[in-house]
């Protein structure tokens, strides 16, 4: 019997009767499944498994050590640069502080200054004069700011 028989007694057509005929159970029927046949195959031995996951993990940790070798030696050029041009920066600075000291030697001794005045006209003073100042009239507050209150009462008081 073929399938769309079966189908049909399965489907509601008998709606009169006791019961549809139960045609899977006929012993005339045989259904087979279809499959491709089997092939066998032989497993890859385990040994052989084994080995080429171990040289998977190997190749992976020598990936990782490559890599963080890399990356350090990039770390270490970046810092060799940067103490380079620091040292430069040093260098630099020294030799503008020893220039700043020959110039303030210079500028300070005093034959140089005779000769850059004369140069520009000027003499020695004849004489020298002294003078004494009186005690200061201004007078601060407690934060050390000027006070004018206080400094105009100061000098009431000494008049």
């Amino acid at each position: 019997m073929s399938t769309r028989a079966s189908f049909r007694a399965s489907r509601s057509e008998y709606m009169y009767g006791a019961a549809a005929p139960d045609l899977f159970t006929e012993s005339g029927f045989d259904y087979t499944e279809s499959r491709p046949p089997r092939v066998e195959r032989d497993p890859v031995p385990g040994r052989i498994n084994g080995i080429f996951r171990m040289v998977i993990l190997v190749s992976v940790v020598i990936a990782m050590v490559c890599c963080l070798r890399v990356g350090l030696a990039a770390a270490s050029v970046g810092t060799a640069i940067e103490a380079e041009t620091l040292d430069a920066q040093i260098e630099q600075a020294r030799s503008l502080g020893s220039d700043l000291e020959v110039q303030q030697s210079r500028l300070t001794n005093s034959t140089q200054l005779r000769v850059s005045a004369t140069g520009l006209g000027m003499v020695a003073p004849e004489s020298t004069v002294t003078i004494v100042l009186d005690e200061d009239v201004v007078v601060t507050d407690t934060e050390g700011d000027l006070s004018f209150s206080g400094t105009t009462s100061a000098i009431a008081n000494q008049a």
